[in-house]
């Protein structure tokens, strides 16, 4: 059974297992292990995690199979994004599946689940950034009407 759920506080644990567990999967065979390291250490830290989890604009979803964590969304609203030059808008900031569970459908509901999020609060529309070497990514954004944009 999937279920998708929005992430408390008290989900600090799992997102961060999750985090790693899906960022090592996806990028870890393209750095070094050193740098690796230090990018997952700060970057998916339980206090930059909490303090995420905290903001008020920022959003995050766990998808589970059962009761084990395969997949998460992050999305960010106004002052949160990543980018602040896109009024009325929504950031998808992560989308991340364990491979295991990927082409399942997973991301098509996050991405769902986005929208739903965005005409909830009268957006106009969602971006998102992508890293351009991830072309699995970029063809799945692209799919759902995505499209590249360069300053």
């Amino acid at each position: 059974m999937l279920r998708i759920t929005k992430a408390e506080l008290f989900n600090l644990e799992a997102l961060r297992e999750i985090s790693i567990s899906t960022f090592v999967e996806t990028y870890a065979h393209l750095n070094s292990a050193a740098d690796f390291k230090i990018y997952l250490e700060h970057n998916f830290s339980p206090s930059k995690l909490a303090t995420e989890l905290s903001n008020p604009s920022s959003i995050f979803f766990l998808v589970y199979h059962n009761t084990e964590t395969i997949a998460y969304l992050k999305l960010n609203l106004s002052s949160a994004q990543t980018e602040t030059k896109y009024l009325n808008s929504l950031e998808i900031e992560r989308i991340y599946v364990l491979n295991n569970f990927k082409v399942k459908g997973i991301g098509t509901k996050l991405i769902f689940k986005a929208k739903e999020i965005a005409l909830n609060h009268n957006l106009k529309f969602i971006w998102l950034g992508v890293w351009e070497k991830n072309t699995e990514a970029t063809a799945f954004y692209r799919k759902y009407g995505f499209k590249a944009y360069e300053n």
